[in-house]
């Protein structure tokens, strides 16, 4: 009875932290693809920043005294403010040799994995609204011109 009771028993304890390990696997493997997209959607961004910039200049030369204008340099440039702070914050939130950056699962709770993914989540949703800010900054200017 004692070694059915001690067998039960262990193999409870083994399936609950096999249930725990593939949780967390399966939540770090999502963190992985969550940071790729944040890193995605980054560099495509970042390939507009030109952009903004030039845009910013050549509506700055104009002669024109426009109120439409002024509001599209003020776009562009609240555009170029929110990467810069996106960039500054994301690296102060997930320093680049700590996890989830360094890619390396850690000796941590399921907590802290999916604490991360939740943060990861914001970062995402913030960086495709930085993205269409973008974007609509840049139509708006290139209307102008």
């Amino acid at each position: 009875m004692k070694k059915l009771f001690l067998l039960s028993f262990l193999l409870l304890f083994f399936i609950g932290c096999t249930s725990t390990t593939s949780d967390i696997s399966s939540v770090h493997s999502e963190n992985m693809a969550l940071l790729s997209d944040i890193i995605e959607q980054h560099d495509e961004v970042m390939k507009k920043m030109s952009t903004i910039n030039s845009l910013e200049n050549d509506l700055s030369n104009k002669e024109i005294i426009d109120s439409n204008i002024d509001l599209a340099i003020k776009n562009l440039k609240e555009s170029n403010m929110s990467m810069m702070s996106f960039m500054k914050n994301f690296s102060d939130q997930f320093p680049y040799d700590s996890y989830p950056m360094n890619k390396k699962m850690e000796e941590k709770k399921l907590d802290f994995y999916q604490d991360i993914n939740q943060k990861l989540n914001l970062k995402r949703d913030e960086i495709l609204k930085i993205g269409k800010q973008f974007e609509e900054s840049i139509a708006k200017a290139e209307e102008l011109i």
